[in-house]
């Protein structure tokens, strides 16, 4: 019963009929107990994301010239490949696509 069925366009949370249509007060209570309950997990969900940081890759050329970017899915477009293939090549050290890739800054983290 303290379910949350789904959200209205407006993004307002609908409950299920048999507790809004409760009239002693106890759906009223489940209701703002479980939106509290939900609200707590969204915060837990948006402090992991947060906690993600873009890492910064660098590609050396072959004619020693460097390009930094600021993120690994920020390089992988640039020279049009997967993320997870620049994320292999700056751990393996292998050339991809004619560039030398490591991670910028501080190296692996």
């Amino acid at each position: 019963m303290r379910r949350l069925t789904h959200r209205d366009k407006e993004g307002r949370a609908c409950w299920r009929a048999e507790l809004l249509a409760d009239d002693t007060g106890e759906a009223g209570a489940l209701i703002l107990e479980t939106v509290a309950d939900y609200e707590d997990r969204l915060e837990k969900i948006d402090s992991i994301r947060t906690g993600r940081h873009p890492k910064a890759v660098v590609a050396a050329a072959p004619d020693g010239s460097i390009t930094e970017y600021p993120s690994v899915k920020d390089a992988a477009r640039a020279v049009g490949v997967h993320p997870g293939q620049i994320s292999v090549a700056c751990i393996n050290g292998k050339p991809l696509k004619g560039y030398i890739w490591d991670y910028g800054g501080s190296g692996h983290d």
